[in-house]
């Protein structure tokens, strides 16, 4: 091996000792913020949020023939009160976290709670992620390849999710992130299930998982 080779390779070495260093600094703090009890009634409701609005979605673009014919009052409130709800999600997981972080250190801000998580190569992780989820569901929407988006969110949100779990080793987000991979690859086997529906089971279902495993997660986190 040449010198240049051993060079990298302990450049190599010393990055990954400083990764496990930042999660290890960090990771009792993450524990206590992101412990799946503090987002059990978030996962429940974002579930019932989920299968409802899938379900009728569902209905609607078979009552009508497509979703394209459905009558764009319609189709114009479904847009708004998606994008209704999906902030007031956020910012009912916004206040979730505040609320943890308070209990913590009433002096920590939610930036400085987004600093602690998202640490610069854990940033390059979950940003290549994200976009590729982005970029294949507005491919596979252009497309008209409805079917394959769920997959693309299904087993993007799995990876991050099982990226948490193993980062601040508490087992529930393993749980989940598993469950999201194996739907979200299923939905691809069984391409006879109606898009909506997959939707609903996969990530409806991870999100009423998410609840359950919120209300039974005391002894989930790993002790070292």
């Amino acid at each position: 091996m040449s010198a240049a080779d051993n060079n990298q390779l302990e450049k190599l070495l010393s990055d990954i000792a400083s990764i496990k260093l930042v999660i290890r600094r960090n990771q009792p703090l993450l524990q206590k913020i992101l412990i799946p009890t503090h987002f059990r009634w978030f996962g429940l409701m974002a579930a019932m949020a989920n299968i409802i609005y899938s379900l009728m979605i569902y209905y609607l673009v078979n009552h009508y023939g497509s979703f394209g014919d459905i009558p764009p009052t319609i189709r114009y409130l479904l847009y708004g009160s998606a994008a209704v709800i999906i902030i007031l999600f956020q910012l009912f997981k916004q206040k979730i976290f505040l609320a943890s972080v308070k209990d913590i250190d009433p002096a920590m801000t939610f930036g400085n709670l987004l600093k602690e998580i998202f640490t610069f190569r854990i940033l390059h992780i979950y940003v290549p992620i994200v976009a590729l989820m982005l970029i294949l569901g507005i491919y596979f929407a252009y497309q008209q390849c409805p079917r394959y988006i769920v997959p693309t969110i299904a087993i993007g949100l799995g990876l991050l999710t099982n990226f948490l779990g193993g980062m601040i080793e508490i087992k529930p987000y393993l749980i989940l992130g598993y469950w999201l991979v194996v739907t979200g690859l299923l939905t691809i086997l069984f391409s006879f299930v109606p898009a909506l529906i997959a939707f609903a089971v996969s990530i409806g279902g991870g999100m009423l998982l998410l609840a359950i495993l919120g209300s039974l997660s005391k002894g989930f986190v790993e002790e070292e």
